[in-house]
């Protein structure tokens, strides 16, 4: 009767066992994949201010006035090169999901040109489908001049030290 009560005993430990060995297994594979879970959800970045249609259409070419629309839609993001007569206002979201290529989601660009008084005459926007995609260079500008690899550097530093500032005085 005893070796059926110890056995019984041995088999249900070896139950309790195989039920924490589960247990842990669960939490172990949870911990792990809850970082390639959440990797796969986008990100959402929005650069600039987004202007709604209903603050564009209170624009009104040949009113306003430059500190008008100053006003109404805030400072712009940049301003033409060489005038002060055409104000730019862009934004655009961006999408990206963990370590891969950003997508350009929206993007808005306005076009605002006034006039020499500072009055509004027109107002272009532009989306993502009218943007052009542009090639970087990856040229190099050349440097003149010597450009020596780490060994020429060692060992050209090594007469280059004065003996009197390095050596402390001695007592």
């Amino acid at each position: 009767m005893a070796s059926l009560l110890g056995h019984r005993l041995n088999i249900r430990r070896s139950n309790v066992r195989r039920r924490s060995l589960r247990l842990a297994a669960i939490i172990l594979t949870s911990l792990w994949s809850l970082p390639l879970i959440t990797g796969c959800s986008p990100e959402l970045d929005t650069h600039g201010e987004l202007i709604e249609p209903g603050r564009l259409a209170q624009l009104q070419p040949g009113v306003h006035r430059k500190d008008d629309v100053a006003q109404l839609l805030g400072s712009p993001s940049s301003t033409a090169v060489f005038d002060d007569e055409i104000w730019y206002y862009i934004a655009d979201v961006v999408e990206q999901y963990s370590i891969f290529e950003r997508n350009i989601k929206q993007r808005q660009v306005l076009a605002l040109h006034f006039d020499e008084n500072g009055v509004l005459q027109s107002l272009d926007e532009h989306g993502v489908d009218q943007g052009r995609k542009i090639d970087i260079v990856e040229r190099e500008t050349p440097s003149f001049g010597e450009s020596p690899n780490i060994i020429q550097q060692v060992i050209g530093n090594l007469g280059r030290f004065n003996k009197d500032e390095t050596q402390a005085p001695r007592r």
